[in-house]
Formats: C-alpha cells, structure tokens, sequence
C-alpha cells in the first residue's frame, strides 16, 4: 500500500507532467503566425466531447479602444452544422464573463483572429463552446485554458 503523503506527492508529479504535455502539444499546433504580434500564448486542452482537440490563443497588444486582439488555432474540433457555431468566451474565475467571438471549423486547423474587451490578467481563462445560432443552446465547453492558481 502506498503511503498517503507518498500518493499525494505522485499525484501532483502526474498533473504537473500533463499541464506540461498540454502546454507542448498546445504550442506546437499553434504555431506563431508571422503577421500577428503576440505578448503570450496560453494553450487549450480538449474536455468530455472533444478529447482529441488541442489549441492555443494567442495575445496581442492592447488596441487605443483597450481591446486585445486574439489569434485562435484549434485542431479537432468538427466542422458544425449551419445552425450552429463555435464561441470562445472569456472567463474570470472559472465564470464566464465576456463572448470574444465566434467561428465554424474546418476538417483540420482552424485559425481565427477575434477581441477580447478590456484588460486582461495572468488568471483570467478561455473557454470553447458549440451554441444554435438562435442562441437557445449553448453547450458545455470543449476546450479550456488551465485555470490559474495564486
């Protein structure tokens, strides 16, 4: 039997190498785009109804207006019906606070520039979700940002 301290030790050990596998995979797919100027990039991991997806939002300067721009790289998620669309929310401790636009995927990567409004901070996250264009049905989300602690 494994001591409890012992579990407690593996077991941060084990999420501490998947935030890193997820970090990687995330960077990799979203590969800098030239014409973008990013400030940071923070990764995306998929969650129950799209496993396999994997993305990274990358950030730019805020504008005059306070807006920051985003590029968006996604990989996995399933192109959608007409009547539906893929929405990326902001969030601020683990809410969501602002829509910062939508978009339809493609069979392979989809890149996508949207705004997020204000300023933003090291512990606000990201979020994608599938919603009806009628905006009846919002799902759960299929993508997130790990969620800053401190």
């Amino acid at each position: 039997m494994i001591r409890p301290d012992l579990r407690q030790e593996l077991m941060l050990l084990a999420l501490a190498l998947l935030a890193l596998v997820v970090f990687g995979v995330g960077y990799s797919v979203g590969q800098r785009d030239e014409t973008f100027h990013t400030d940071w990039v923070k990764p995306l991991h998929g969650l129950a109804g799209a496993n396999g997806a994997v993305g990274t939002i990358q950030g730019g300067t805020p504008d005059a207006n306070g807006n920051t721009p985003l590029l968006l790289t996604v990989r996995g998620l399933r192109p959608l019906h007409k009547a539906e669309r893929y929405i990326l929310y902001l969030t601020r401790d683990g809410k969501r606070f602002s829509s910062c636009g939508e978009f339809k995927a493609r069979a392979t990567t989809t890149r996508v520039r949207l705004s997020a409004p204000g300023t933003l901070t090291y512990r606000d996250g990201w979020e994608v979700v599938r919603a009806e264009l009628d905006d009846r049905t919002v799902e759960k989300p299929l993508l997130r940002t790990a969620r800053a602690t401190g």
